[in-house]
């Protein structure tokens, strides 16, 4: 299965237009717009940064410099400064 990411379909060949529905009918491409894959991203990107910091309090040999977030605990980074 391939995936698509897309807000709209504009096929105006007829016959490339029947390829097309006949993909999406079989289940061959699932398409999802730019919102949704972004908002699944997000989600996605929060649940690492979630696990990564719970592993971080969890675990003492981690210099506690080092953070989920990429940042030193009360330091900042030099693209901050």
């Amino acid at each position: 299965m391939q995936h698509g990411v897309a807000d709209g379909v504009n096929i105006t060949d007829v016959q490339k237009l029947a390829l097309y529905e006949t993909i999406l009918a079989n289940k061959q491409v699932v398409r999802t717009s730019w919102d949704e894959f972004l908002d699944r991203a997000k989600r996605a990107h929060q649940i690492f940064l979630n696990v990564s910091e719970e592993y971080l309090k969890r675990s003492p040999s981690v210099p506690r410099a080092v953070t989920a977030r990429g940042v030193a605990d009360g330091a900042t980074s030099s693209s901050n400064s």
